[in-house]
């Protein structure tokens, strides 16, 4: 409901970076980017049981949360031309001027400190 996002965004203090992680997929229209690009708000980036979010910038920063790259989330690590792929990605938004901020998720089995 983009109207009730737009009354709560509207709502928040404007000196903090705001992220937004929407499971549904049905969040993912051109309506929400618009909403949140004049707000200065990222849509968070992510993979998820193997969906990954549409990478739309937003914000004048980019938000990445890694959940592990296996259907069941949280789990296995990423292989090495994933990390690379990410890590390309991650270098173009820097040279952009956008602070990138990456947190990977997978945690069970200390993937998450591996990758």
């Amino acid at each position: 409901n983009i109207p009730v996002l737009k009354a709560f965004v509207e709502t928040l203090p404007r000196h903090y970076l705001y992220t937004f992680e929407f499971r549904h997929q049905s969040w993912f229209c051109d309506a929400l980017y618009e909403l949140l690009h004049q707000h200065d708000m990222s849509l968070c980036f992510y993979d998820f049981k193997t969906y990954q979010t549409p990478e739309v910038v937003t914000g004048s920063f980019i938000y990445i949360r890694m959940h592990g790259p296996n259907p069941e989330a949280y789990q296995g690590s990423y292989g090495d031309e994933t990390l690379k792929r990410c890590a390309s990605r991650i270098s173009a938004w820097h040279n952009e001027g956008k602070p990138v901020f990456c947190y990977f998720d997978n945690d069970e089995k200390c993937c998450a400190p591996h990758d």
